[in-house]
């Protein structure tokens, strides 16, 4: 059996707005047309094991007419 040790961490919250500017199709508005959202978050350790990071990915597109779309990753 292996000794595992748990650590406890105190997380900060993200205060900075994340919007996406990348414009994949459309007119850049959703018109109060949706829109449809996919938002992923995938967490991972640093390779030093001190600091826990997200990477966020965030899709949009409007539900008709033109489709508008946009995606960003940070």
């Amino acid at each position: 059996m292996q000794n595992l040790s748990v650590q406890t961490i105190q997380l900060e919250d993200i205060n900075e707005w994340l919007c996406p500017s990348t414009l994949l199709r459309g007119d850049r508005e959703f018109d109060g047309h949706g829109p449809k959202i996919k938002c992923e978050v995938k967490l991972r350790a640093s390779n030093d094991g001190t600091s826990l990071w997200a990477d966020i990915y965030f899709w949009a597109q409007e539900t008709v007419h033109d489709w508008s779309t946009t995606e960003g990753r940070w």
